[in-house]
């Protein structure tokens, strides 16, 4: 069975949830954990990462930046129909929810957000009025992080990030073994060597803001995963700013945990965390 690469968006409750995808992946990944949190009230949106879904020179092209700025503008919509919205991330797609994260927690309350596009907050929803004034409602209420599988060292780390900056090719074979999933997974079969670059900045920027994390965060990785260092999530445990945190081993799963077996393991679970 194949996944649907596309965005989605499903409007359910007033409880949001978006859904962030991981390096060179897509949407379709997000899918199946989407379809189920509708079908339990949430309303979703699964956001496409700048660069993805398109082709691995476009990938390139792009920076964290433009990840986290797309990764916003899902936020944006979620927050104009819900009171609260979740940050769910799947590998990269945790480090650009932590991101996310520790923004709001420097900037919480109402913040006033250019007619033209996101703020760092990225929550306020906006009315131009004539004349061009605007009037800016206030923003949700902070919702709590769920981070799959999400790297702070990909796997072999040191000697992976100084072989893609010396490599001169600008497609790499991707440096770990691939896992076999019940569903065929759609995304790039190479590793876009300027994109790498840009995600292992992403890695040092959200290493430093990890302390600037204050909301609950429920950090899930499975055992089986070949495609970053599982260490990472003891890293992330200990660095977190908040007080509220928990752990979650699948003891059979691989990288992607939202399309691997233990996968009704993992919304369970994330549903769970969201309702306490």
């Amino acid at each position: 069975m194949s996944l649907d690469p596309a965005p989605f968006s499903f409007r359910a409750g007033k409880t949001g949830c978006l859904l962030i995808h991981g390096f060179t992946g897509t949407p379709g990944e997000m899918r199946p954990l989407g379809e189920w949190l509708v079908q339990r009230g949430y309303s979703v949106e699964g956001v496409r990462l700048a660069g993805h879904g398109t082709s691995p020179a476009h990938l390139n092209e792009k920076t964290w930046q433009d990840w986290v700025f797309s990764a916003r503008l899902g936020y944006e919509q979620l927050a104009q129909a819900c009171d609260t919205v979740h940050l769910i991330g799947s590998s990269m797609g945790g480090l650009v929810a932590l991101h996310l994260a520790a923004e709001e927690d420097r900037l919480q309350g109402t913040v006033k957000v250019p007619k033209y596009g996101c703020f760092a907050h990225g929550a306020a929803q906006i009315q131009t009025e004539k004349g061009g004034g605007e009037s800016v409602s206030p923003a949700p209420r902070q919702g709590k992080v769920v981070l799959l599988a999400t790297p702070m060292q990909v796997a072999a780390g040191p000697q992976v990030e100084r072989m893609v900056a010396e490599s001169k090719s600008e497609f790499l074979d991707k440096p770990y073994r691939p896992t076999r999933y019940p569903f065929e997974v759609p995304g790039y079969d190479c590793f876009p060597r300027l994109a790498a670059l840009q995600l292992f900045e992403l890695i040092r920027v959200v290493q430093q803001e990890l302390p600037q994390v204050k909301r609950p965060t429920l950090v899930i990785q499975g055992k089986q995963d070949h495609t970053i260092d599982i260490n990472s999530a003891e890293q992330i445990m200990a660095e977190l700013g908040t007080e509220e945190k928990e752990l979650l081993w699948m003891e059979e799963s691989g990288h992607l945990l939202a399309v691997d077996v233990e996968r009704e393991k993992v919304f369970w679970a994330i549903d769970r965390f969201l309702q306490k």
